[in-house]
């Protein structure tokens, strides 16, 4: 069972707008509906506003050669680094870019400009 994280404001007491529980609310502005000051991922792409993450030059270049279609590796032994620090720059790109696979997360770093081919 998933345990379900909520923002400052619900785990105060506040009484949500929804019947639905929100998720924990990342610092930013504008505030989220509970009053936090705070904004879930979902609140921003509803409301149309969508940061572009700031990369490690080690992250644009690991999902830049995965965006080339390089597997960890490859990409290790193109950068001389392990396969194991690879991943560990991946999944960082995975969680600034909010994607769930490492395709998903070089699609998106293409799109907003990120890295080019």
């Amino acid at each position: 069972m998933v345990e379900l994280r909520r923002c400052r404001a619900a785990q105060d007491g506040a009484q949500s707008r929804s019947l639905q529980p929100r998720p924990f609310c990342a610092p930013v502005t504008p505030s989220c509906a509970n009053g936090c000051g705070a904004e879930t991922m979902q609140h921003r792409r509803i409301s149309g506003i969508e940061e572009i993450p700031t990369l490690s030059p080690r992250e644009k270049e690991c999902i830049l050669w995965t965006a080339k279609g390089k597997s960890s590796w490859e990409i290790g032994h193109i950068m001389g680094i392990s396969v194991n620090t690879v991943n560990f720059h991946i999944k960082n790109v995975m969680k600034k870019m909010d994607t769930v696979s490492r395709t998903a997360a070089a699609v998106k770093a293409l799109q907003s400009g990120i890295i080019k081919l």
